[in-house]
């Protein structure tokens, strides 16, 4: 009982944000039409066992896109530090007192798995190595306002399908206005693009200040709305914060996530 209170307490303490009022605020609607989770990851997970012996595993936690709220990381962290002094009697324990504390907060059903029997998580290399480099791609860059209008090709690009990234994406936190590095995966189908204007739309988010979910949704729906494809994806792995990260997925069809992290992160 005395555990239980202490996780619950800690649950209270979950600064969680509307996301309905970010999107108002980056996408001029309050519902996003698509697909996609947040997906979160941290390898600092630790409580005790029935004996008071510490133990420690990988966590994985999805937060589903139509959840009501989105939390915020700093209070994440707080949250999983409280389970370091609490006992439990199996990991499935441990995975169900933070999908009830979360779900409950965020008013979603999340997916949560902890990973005790290795050590670090394992990637689908094949993902990225299927996806072309933008950073390469000489640009001249005079304005750091993030503008659709970036994205309008030149007049001898076509249709294209295929999958880009870059390394060089940055953004600011809403609330502390420290920097966000992340990598942008961006996998398209027949749609009217070019690579040096999606490297130039994607630069200019360099001093935007906006939460990880909302920048993603708002690339999503610029990409959409320009480049008309007819189908999209976008996957942002933004490089770890205080020993959690975060890749925000977006996609037009309901598909799995992508099983990677970027490099960075």
């Amino acid at each position: 009982m005395e555990s239980q209170a202490l996780i619950e307490s800690a649950a209270i303490e979950l600064v969680v944000i509307s996301r309905s009022e970010q999107r108002e605020k980056t996408i001029g609607a309050d519902e996003f039409v698509g697909f996609g989770e947040d997906v979160w990851r941290t390898s600092e997970l630790t409580w005790l066992d029935v004996r008071g012996k510490p133990k420690r595993g990988d966590l994985t936690l999805a937060v589903p896109c139509n959840s009501k709220n989105i939390v915020e990381s700093k209070s994440l962290k707080l949250f999983l530090a409280a389970f370091a002094m609490v006992q439990f009697n199996s990991k499935r324990d441990v995975e169900y007192a933070i999908c009830h504390s979360l779900g409950e907060r965020l008013d979603a059903e999340c997916r949560v798995e902890v990973n005790t029997t290795s050590t670090g998580f394992t990637f689908d290399q094949g993902y990225i190595e299927q996806s072309h480099r933008l950073d390469y791609i000489p640009l001249g860059i005079s304005s750091f306002e993030v503008n659709r209008d970036f994205l309008a090709p030149r007049r001898s690009a076509g249709r294209i399908s295929g999958r880009y990234h870059t390394d060089l994406f940055r953004c600011l936190c809403p609330i502390t206005a420290q920097p966000d590095y992340a990598t942008i995966v961006v996998s398209l189908e027949d749609a009217w693009f070019s690579a040096e204007s999606l490297l130039a739309y994607l630069l200019s988010y360099r001093t935007h200040q906006g939460f990880h979910e909302s920048t993603i949704e708002r690339v999503y729906c610029d990409v959409r709305d320009v480049c008309s494809p007819t189908a999209l994806s976008i996957l942002g792995s933004f490089a770890r914060r205080g020993g959690i990260d975060i890749s925000p997925f977006r996609s037009s069809e309901n598909e799995e996530v992508p099983n990677w992290r970027s490099r960075l992160s």
